[in-house]
């Protein structure tokens, strides 16, 4: 008998507010104090928005096509149509490969006041991971909702990776957004389970201790975290809206990595990417 896996965060909240550390990018040590600290870092205003709605663009026009938003709806807005979630393999992941194939989506990574940021917190130059990853979060598909977890259980690597989560657009908390746990990235590497949502692992709520932190994101937005930071998706509950989200990595040049982040997402090391 097949066991039909759960959620296991399914009704997850975020109960604190996230503080702005943009003011702290004025001071350096303070910064990466913080974020020694917290493990995370919200930068509010931080990414000019064009680069950002270009790449979200782009990957609306291949959802468009797929049949996925309302031939009604702007782009701005990226209502979702009337038709069922994809079904993840075989009606989500072709489409996928080709949006993460996108110019635009791929320098929405290399956008200099990130990197900067970035470069802040590593004290030296930046390795941009090959492997970035845009999220499209249907609204009442709570299964699909990404699950606690630490993003270095499946970066491998050097655990000081850090990804730079950022909104394709406004994201309150009806649509959810990402929530944090601030601190936890100092509870070391923990034990994944299977579950539902993008990876198919997480960490059981039971087994984390501290608050969970998240807030209304605006464009323009980004939240870095620690590779060993626990964190997860709060579930899309409006009724009709899509919610695009990319996860860009980095890490200190010459440190640590895995070959996978060396390769665009889903594909395997030492493979072509036309074998996607």
């Amino acid at each position: 008998m097949i066991t039909q896996l759960a959620p296991l965060a399914p009704n997850l909240e975020a109960t604190t507010e996230l503080a702005d550390s943009s003011p702290l990018l004025r001071d350096p040590d303070a910064l990466r104090a913080r974020f020694a600290s917290d493990g995370c870092l919200l930068l509010r205003g931080l990414l000019p928005t064009a680069p950002i709605v270009a790449a979200r663009n782009a990957l609306l026009d291949l959802a468009r096509e797929a049949g996925w938003v309302d031939p009604n709806s702007s782009n701005d807005c990226a209502r979702a149509s009337d038709r069922p979630a994809p079904d993840y393999r075989n009606e989500y992941l072709p489409v996928y490969h080709r949006m993460i194939r996108q110019p635009a989506f791929e320098r929405s990574a290399e956008i200099p006041a990130l990197v900067a940021a970035v470069a802040l917190l590593c004290q030296g130059p930046v390795l941009i991971h090959r492997r970035r990853i845009a999220r499209v979060i249907f609204p009442r598909a709570e299964r699909d909702t990404t699950q606690p977890h630490q993003d270095w259980f499946y970066i491998r690597g050097a655990p000081e990776t850090i990804t730079a989560w950022m909104p394709t657009g406004d994201v309150p908390r009806s649509l959810g957004g990402l929530a944090v746990v601030p601190g936890s990235h100092r509870l070391g590497s923990l034990e994944h389970v299977p579950t539902t949502g993008a990876g198919g692992q997480g960490i059981p709520p039971e087994r984390i201790t501290g608050s969970w932190a998240g807030t209304d994101y605006k464009l323009g937005d980004v939240l870095l975290m620690h590779g060993l930071l626990i964190h997860g998706g709060l579930p899309n509950r409006s009724p009709d809206r899509l919610r695009i989200s990319f996860d860009h990595r980095f890490q200190t040049n010459g440190s640590a990595i895995d070959p996978s982040s060396l390769v665009r997402h889903y594909q395997t090391p030492g493979t072509t990417e036309d074998s996607l």
